[in-house]
């Protein structure tokens, strides 16, 4: 695959992990960011998905953080902060 290849197909990867997001498809969450983390970092499949996953146990304790926090509920949504910091530290070591 050379350079422009690349690029086209990282762009297209990206567009598809947020429409699954939006579309509440874990599945192909999963697949779609595998595959932009194997391009964007030269990284075999299995380790990919391993830090993917990493990434998206993060997104979602974010997601729970900001929930605490709209509800007024600081401790309970700084628990939720450290979680997603914890899981972003794996996902970037």
């Amino acid at each position: 695959m050379n350079n422009g290849e690349k690029i086209v197909q990282m762009a297209h990867n990206e567009i598809e992990w947020w429409k699954a997001h939006h579309r509440k498809d874990r599945g192909k969450l999963i697949e779609e960011m595998t595959r932009l983390h194997i391009l964007l970092f030269n990284m075999t499949y299995e380790d990919a998905k391993k830090v993917v996953l990493y990434r998206i146990e993060a997104a979602g304790s974010h997601d729970e953080a900001e929930e605490y926090e709209n509800q007024g509920n600081q401790n309970k949504a700084d628990i939720h902060w450290a979680k997603a910091e914890e899981s972003l530290q794996i996902y970037f070591a």
